[in-house]
């Protein structure tokens, strides 16, 4: 009884995934000046802001009831906002 061989062409699994990853960085290097803000980001930013100023108490009380986009997820977005004031960080833009 003999053992099936495996084939000559095959490359070894690290080879591809190591030439799949460094196609990826080099794509992302190449577009990484045209990185840019994506549609939605202002709004979801704004959300979070205003169901973060609903959970304080703060701006009137009705920050996220009178916001156009009140439905749409607005606990995530808000343990976001809040993670931008406790870091330091502003990426309004």
């Amino acid at each position: 009884m003999t053992t099936p061989s495996t084939p000559r062409w095959r490359v070894p699994f690290p080879v591809w995934a190591l030439a799949v990853c460094l196609l990826f960085a080099a794509v992302g290097a190449a577009v990484l000046d045209d990185y840019g803000m994506g549609g939605d980001e202002v709004t979801q930013r704004s959300i979070g802001h205003a169901t973060l100023r609903a959970w304080v108490g703060s701006g009137g009380g009705d920050a996220l009831s009178i916001h156009y986009d009140r439905f749409y997820a607005n606990v995530f977005e808000g343990f976001l906002a809040l993670a931008e004031i406790l870091l330091g960080l502003d990426d309004s833009r």
